[in-house]
């Protein structure tokens, strides 16, 4: 059995409080950490209702790299749930082969 850390969009944007998350998932001897990944320009519209929420609570990619970082750091492997294909691309790009689906309509098939 392995258990998983779910953080989903629990930070609210505080990166910190992310990393802190993902150190009490270590310190719980959880085997993965799941968060969230969005790219705010690819996943709102302005018409959007939770457009303004988005907009002030999505870290950037420089922040996301330093959470992932933090994660290798410690060992503590990340499965990231990305809810755009520029995330899906940015998770590629730092290696990472499994992303947990909350989208039916995702039909992706990873090639190496």
């Amino acid at each position: 059995m392995k258990i998983i850390a779910e953080s989903a969009f629990n930070h609210n944007g505080s990166v910190e409080y992310l990393k802190k998350l993902a150190m009490a998932a270590k310190d719980a001897k959880s085997d993965y950490f799941t968060m969230q990944l969005m790219d705010f320009n690819s996943f709102c519209v302005e018409d959007y209702s939770k457009h303004e929420i988005y907009l002030n609570n999505t870290p950037s990619f420089k922040e996301w790299d330093s959470v992932f970082d933090l994660c290798e750091e410690i060992g503590l492997p990340v499965v990231p749930c990305v809810l755009d294909i520029t995330s899906l691309n940015y998770c590629l790009k730092r290696g990472l082969r499994f992303s947990k689906n909350t989208r039916n309509s995702w039909n992706i098939v990873i090639n190496e």
